[in-house]
């Protein structure tokens, strides 16, 4: 949904003619800051000799952490952009608990350039959506794997400001989940290990784009 709403807000935008009118593709890094969220552990055990099942839910609060990302964005008009993002991201928990996140997103962002003041500087204010594939690495309570495969989605509002031409700087920030999942055999039954996080995050990065 969240989507649909991206390319509908990029397809009823109006058109500029100056601002990035013929930007072509782009490539942006950033730095990363957790500012706060939440994180929550869930053991699921189902129990041998058909007693059915138990779960043992444990939230946690995130302490604040960084990282680093960026991305390749193929922009087929001025007002939406898709590409591919990668980062990667410590993490903190309440317990010292330390883990560190990859992540390889699907970009997309829905874009309203425009020129502003008598020297015409670029600013796009835009939504993104990305999501994609995320691991894991790290223990978990419970657990002797370091290593878990799993996904996160985002909802990003940002805004980039012309530096130079071909270069812009660029704040985003917004709610950012993850989840990762495993599973195994314990002397209880077989169980799953769900880990759940929810975070706000700003990006503080340069975005330098080519025309076509």
């Amino acid at each position: 949904m969240l989507a649909t709403g991206l390319v509908a807000l990029a397809v009823s935008a109006p058109q500029t003619a100056g601002a990035q009118s013929d930007t072509g593709f782009a490539v942006a890094g950033h730095g990363i800051l957790v500012a706060t969220g939440s994180a929550d552990l869930e053991v699921r055990v189902d129990v041998d000799d058909d007693l059915g099942m138990f779960e043992i839910p444990s939230p946690e609060d995130l302490r604040v952490s960084g990282g680093v990302g960026g991305r390749f964005e193929i922009l087929p008009v001025p007002q939406f952009s898709t590409g591919l993002q990668v980062s990667y991201a410590r993490q903190r928990t309440s317990e010292e608990t330390d883990h560190s996140w990859r992540d390889v997103d699907l970009w997309l962002a829905a874009r309203l350039p425009a020129e502003v003041g008598a020297r015409g500087v670029s600013v796009v204010p835009y939504v993104a959506a990305p999501v994609g594939l995320s691991i894991l690495v790290g223990r978990l309570p419970s657990s002797s794997d370091e290593r878990r495969f799993g996904w996160n989605l985002s909802a990003l509002l940002g805004v980039e400001v012309e530096a130079t031409k071909g270069f812009a700087l660029y704040l985003e920030g917004g709610w950012l989940m993850r989840q990762a999942r495993s599973s195994g055999d314990s002397a209880f039954g077989d169980y799953r290990l769900t880990f759940t996080t929810h975070q706000f995050v700003l990006h503080l990065g340069l975005r330098g784009s080519r025309s076509r």
